[in-house]
């Protein structure tokens, strides 16, 4: 099954990249719009959560000196997570200090388990059910929220680069096309969560996504008549 899996994701995967590039400049006006409605005093607690740890990853964290290895675990087990939802199963992971990790699984695999960890905030999905549990405006949580948006935007731009493995399998023009889309639906996705919550958040990726298939099907549409 996971061999059909695997077929199916190849012939899907310039069409979902070229779906994520057509979202762009939906979603950077959108993203836009929700970074200038956090600039607000209540919301003040996100930013200076999110402005101290990247301060401290610049100043420390960032040295392999101190190793990174709950970004190398993290890392590892979004393509472990991106491998048991396409039915692989997972042989072997392996995170260290400073040598970075590894991944065994049965088949041969796929694009999505490999460029995974490049735009699924992994730690703001742990993280994301504990902070429903407070009050939607709590300094404490915002706070918390930044902290785990600071983490995995140093951990993201630690790991984009072209002696990346994973995206060297992928292919750099894939990469290009697919990846910036994406990481837009990511950013977005956490702005309306610090904004509003869980149920804000849904309502923007349902709203997104909504706007983004009546784009897609009107170019389709209007490729149809230009073809005919």
């Amino acid at each position: 099954m996971s061999h059909a899996i695997d077929g199916l994701l190849q012939w899907l995967k310039w069409p979902a990249a070229l779906w994520f590039a057509l979202s762009i400049p939906q979603l950077f006006m959108a993203d836009l719009a929700l970074v200038r409605n956090t600039l607000r005093a209540d919301l003040a607690p996100f930013w200076l959560g999110l402005m101290a740890y990247l301060a401290v990853w610049w100043l420390v964290l960032r040295h392999r000196l101190w190793g990174q290895f709950l970004s190398t675990l993290l890392h590892e087990l979004t393509h472990a997570i991106f491998a048991i939802l396409t039915l692989h199963r997972v042989v072997a992971l392996q995170a260290t200090w400073s040598r970075g990790g590894e991944l065994e699984f049965t088949g041969r695999g796929n694009w999505l388990i490999m460029i995974a960890p490049y735009f699924f905030p992994l730690a703001i999905v742990f993280a994301a059910p504990f902070l429903e549990l407070v009050q939607t405006a709590s300094p404490v949580r915002l706070a918390v929220l930044g902290v785990v948006f600071g983490f995995e935007s140093a951990a993201m731009w630690r790991q984009v680069h072209r002696q990346q493995p994973d995206l060297h399998e992928v292919g750099y023009a894939f990469t290009a096309v697919f990846l910036p889309g994406a990481l837009l639906w990511s950013f977005g996705t956490v702005l309306a969560l610090a904004l509003g919550g869980g149920r804000n958040m849904v309502t923007f990726v349902g709203t997104q996504w909504s706007e983004h298939w009546q784009l897609v099907g009107s170019l389709i549409d209007a490729a149809i008549q230009m073809i005919i």
